[in-house]
């Protein structure tokens, strides 16, 4: 009976540790102290393809919970075109970044562009990477930062105004806003982001600069109009091409201290687009673009035409919320939070000057949906406007 019972106990063992060993291998990030590489498929692609990614988590991170984490995009150029050399790229940022990680306490985590380069794709990328590290590992949702050197800095010029509200801070280094995407369209958002631009001097891609002067002009003009403070701030300084490490790591850190991503803006300015679908390009891979439907506390539901840029804006001063669109949307969502109106009483909303919403709203915590992709996504309520 004894051997029976052992038995039965070691089987149950081995069946446990073959759930958690299962469990293990379903995740993308599972191994602390080593730099591990994984292929990855964002979760809402529609495509087969997987990116090849890296990652760290220092050993002294093991137990703890609400860590910061930066997302860092590697440079190229021509050394990058392959997937082979997109990778190998990665690898040599990975010596001083793990450095970085170790000295600041936080996870890194490194994508390569495998062979696509930082363009469009990365948009849907990056929000559905995100998605996978708050589900997997014990982030504080509010604490991710995306950063990025040469090319990696310029993936994120064209594209930080579309993930206004996944990180708490964008850093790019040695690189340059083209001025074709200088508008004011794609410059509103920085109203609702921290933007902290390193930019050297003796860089010899010259235009790198004239760019980072240009978006600072561009910058000052926006907040001259609408008469608000951005979150942008440019720091020039005396060094080449390559990113300067320790003045780095010391901008990381304090950003990591200083720097929340905040949902609950009293004041948004922002753009959503009706635009979901797979790019094909000669000599290279398809990959998914998809344009995000919400910006912060607004959520466009259902869009009157296809391929429509909507810009939204929304002000909330007590309990009255007043939004702002340009046409192209029929439906929207506002969702709220006590952080923004006081729930036990009727709250106002007005969009383009007409009265949508007059009640106390109800509360729904359990159909919040996002909250699922997103533990830092904690609105108590939302509502739905016909326009």
């Amino acid at each position: 009976m004894k051997k029976l019972v052992i038995l039965f106990t070691l089987l149950l063992s081995l069946h446990t540790f073959a759930d958690d060993l299962q469990k293990g291998l379903t995740k993308t990030f599972n191994v602390i102290g080593s730099v591990q590489t994984v292929k990855y498929k964002p979760v809402n692609s529609p495509l087969n393809f997987d990116y090849d990614i890296q990652y760290y988590i220092p050993s002294s991170l093991k137990g703890k919970n609400n860590l910061n984490t930066l997302v860092f995009l590697h440079g190229g150029g021509q050394s990058t075109m392959t997937r082979e050399g997109s990778l190998n790229v990665t690898k040599m940022y990975m010596n001083d970044l793990k450095t970085v990680a170790d000295a600041l306490g936080i996870i890194l985590i490194m994508p390569s562009g495998s062979g696509n380069n930082w363009g469009g794709h990365m948009i849907s990328l990056l929000r559905d990477l995100n998605q996978t590290i708050r589900a997997e590992l014990p982030v504080n949702s509010d604490k991710i930062a995306l950063s990025g050197h040469s090319m990696g800095g310029m993936g994120i010029t064209r594209s930080a105004h579309w993930l206004t509200d996944e990180y708490a801070f964008f850093m790019p280094t040695a690189a340059g806003m083209d001025e074709k995407h200088q508008t004011e369209a794609n410059l509103r958002p920085y109203m609702n982001m921290k933007y902290y631009h390193m930019q050297g001097l003796q860089d010899h891609f010259k235009v790198f600069i004239t760019r980072c002067e240009n978006q600072q002009r561009a910058i000052d003009e926006l907040e001259r109009k609408y008469n608000v403070k951005t979150g942008f701030e440019l720091e020039f300084y005396n060094g080449s091409h390559n990113y300067p490490k320790e003045t780095y790591q010391e901008r990381l850190k304090t950003m990591f201290k200083e720097t929340s991503r905040n949902l609950y803006q009293s004041e948004l300015h922002g753009m959503v687009h009706n635009r979901k679908e797979i790019i094909s390009k000669p000599d290279t891979i398809d990959w998914y673009l998809a344009y995000p439907d919400r910006y912060f506390w607004l959520e466009a539901l259902e869009y009157s035409a296809v391929k429509d840029l909507v810009w939204l804006d929304g002000k909330i001063e007590n309990n009255m919320i007043e939004i702002k669109s340009t046409t192209g949307l029929k439906k929207l969502r506002v969702y709220l939070s006590s952080k923004m109106v006081n729930l036990q009483q009727t709250v106002k909303i007005m969009v383009n000057g007409m009265t949508k919403y007059d009640a106390v709203p109800e509360i729904s915590l359990e159909n919040n949906s996002e909250r699922n992709k997103d533990p830092g996504f904690n609105f108590e309520s939302y509502v739905d406007l016909e326009l």
